[in-house]
């Protein structure tokens, strides 16, 4: 009888060790894809600033409105330094004039929305929207 006792508590043993192998390995994939997500709305994040910077730096209007042309377009943002993966980013860039007019000033509101299909928030993910007053001497 003691035979059938000792192979019983083996099994059970072996079945409480499966079921926390599979609990850890589990919860590490949740961190690991925690950590991915992360990082893809971080370059994102990045993606949005750069452009906001561009705007930043730009002298008239006529310069704003030309590099407006270009949108909505698709950045592949590269992530390692041998340039060998890549996220597709969708870039949108949207201008409004009239915002604070007077005789002297122009300026407009400019608004960049970065979104890709690996970015976590939302329906196919949210996209990161940034926006800037940008004003000009007339």
């Amino acid at each position: 009888m003691n035979d059938y006792s000792d192979i019983i508590m083996l099994t059970g043993a072996i079945l409480l060790f499966s079921i926390l192998t599979l609990q850890v390995n589990r919860s590490m994939l949740y961190n690991n894809l925690m950590s991915v997500n992360a990082e893809i709305d971080y370059h994102a994040l990045s993606v949005a600033q750069e452009l906001i910077d561009e705007v930043r730096w730009m002298t008239s209007p006529a310069d704003l409105e030309e590099f407006a042309e270009g949108f909505p377009t698709i950045i592949d943002f590269t992530t390692d330094f041998e340039g060998e993966s890549s996220i597709p980013f969708t870039v949108n860039l949207i201008y409004e004039s009239g915002i604070l007019e007077n005789e002297n000033i122009v300026s407009y509101q400019v608004t960049v929305q970065v979104q890709s299909p690996y970015m976590t928030t939302g329906v196919g993910g949210s996209p990161v929207v940034l926006t800037i007053d940008k004003s000009f001497n007339s």
